[in-house]
């Protein structure tokens, strides 16, 4: 090992120069894998997320159909009209300007059917839930509250269940606190802190009054498929657009797709490209170490040869060339995760909005161990070729 590091110190510019490509190219790919293995390879904080699935009205613009939201006569339809879901929840967006502390604080909510909460197989961690009971007029200022708020605002008080809390629209009951990493929806930009009943108003079950502006979420019973669900789905269109044929357009529907492929669909191409990417500068970096440290292996070529006539093996020598590299690797992977710690917070503020799971980011285990493996990698794949053409030039030398 002190001859190792030895052999190092003596040629410091060209160590230098090898230290900065590895934490450069180390540092960029642990960035990169540290965003896609959140918001792309990771499954959904679901239990069975593959029997999750999203409806949205896609009326065959070219917008896309996650983005289409539906109505409340809609929803009702589609309840009544699948019975491939055991359950369908709708999820409307909003906010509520909570006070009654140091000062105002504008959080962003979300109300709810009931139905949500067993529909993603998620329960409080602290008190309970709102049932249908709460989705009537007059029965609905009940919450439930995200464990960040829960932290932040009423510092983790176990007394909140229970407790009225003051909104700009009147006081909530909270009836529960949710687990620590729970949002729903799943988008960065407005992660809803604050889920109230969601309660149908009477002027939009006319048919003359429809508004479209919310999201569903199901669950698909045990043994039926995602094309039962959409064969159900385009009949429940085919009784509404009889009824309504100027709310629909010939090429519309109402899309039911996997919930994973709704929230990560549109962006799994162009991360899953940008990670090919950065993996192949990868190998291209290893393989300009690898030609700088063979370059140096021959420069070396006559000490190797004195080593080995004072009794040193070749398999000795030609293996302190990968000692070299492992060593070279290991050094940039420290560097490289310091970079890559500040690379990841900028990178989380430069995503565009609405990046589902973004605020999930982080240099965690996972990405720590992506990245301490990338670094052996890296350090055997440019120290095998010299360590071969080494033992060449020992063998012909002996």
């Amino acid at each position: 090992m002190r001859a190792v590091l030895r052999s190092l110190r003596s040629t410091p510019g060209v160590t230098v120069f090898i230290l900065a490509i590895l934490t450069v190219t180390i540092a960029a790919a642990t960035v990169t894998f540290s965003v896609v293995d959140a918001v792309v390879l990771r499954p959904l904080p679901f239990d069975k997320p593959s029997e999750l699935v999203a409806i949205a009205h896609d009326r065959g613009d070219r917008v896309m159909a996650q983005a289409r939201s539906l109505s409340a006569l809609q929803f009702l339809a589609l309840g009544d009209g699948m019975d491939s879901l055991s359950s369908l929840a709708a999820v409307a967006r909003g906010s509520h300007t909570l006070q009654g502390g140091a000062e105002p604080e504008r959080v962003w909510s979300a109300r709810v059917s009931a139905a949500l909460f067993d529909t993603l197989r998620v329960r409080p961690i602290l008190g309970t839930v709102f049932t249908a009971d709460h989705e009537i007029a007059g029965n609905e200022r009940v919450a439930v509250i995200g464990h960040r708020l829960w932290q932040r605002r009423f510092g983790g008080d176990p007394g909140i269940v229970g407790r009225a809390i003051d909104a700009a629209d009147g006081q909530l009951l909270v009836l529960g606190v949710m687990p620590e990493g729970f949002s729903y929806p799943i988008v960065d930009d407005r992660l809803a802190e604050i889920w109230t009943p969601y309660v149908i108003p009477d002027r939009e079950r006319q048919p003359t009054q429809q508004s479209s502006y919310l999201h569903l979420v199901g669950r698909l019973k045990p043994g039926a498929s995602l094309i039962q669900a959409q064969s159900q789905a385009d009949a429940v269109r085919g009784t509404l657009a009889t009824a309504e044929p100027d709310r629909y357009t010939p090429n519309s529907r109402f899309s039911v797709t996997r919930l994973d492929e709704a929230v990560v669909g549109p962006v799994r191409g162009w991360m899953m490209l940008v990670l090919t990417a950065v993996a192949l500068l990868l190998v291209v970096a290893c393989a300009n170490v690898a030609n700088v440290l063979l370059t140096r292996a021959i420069d070396r070529a006559r000490e190797l040869s004195i080593r080995a006539a004072l009794g040193a093996s070749r398999a000795r020598l030609a293996s302190s060339l990968v000692a070299e590299s492992l060593i070279l690797s290991s050094c940039a992977v420290v560097v490289a995760l310091i970079v890559a710690s500040w690379g990841i917070e900028a990178t989380k503020a430069s995503l565009p909005p609405r990046i589902a799971r973004a605020h999930t980011i982080a240099l965690d285990f996972r990405v720590f161990s992506a990245a301490v493996a990338a670094a052996i990698a890296t350090g055997l794949l440019f120290g095998v070729f010299p360590r071969c053409r080494c033992r060449e030039r020992i063998s012909s030398a002996s």
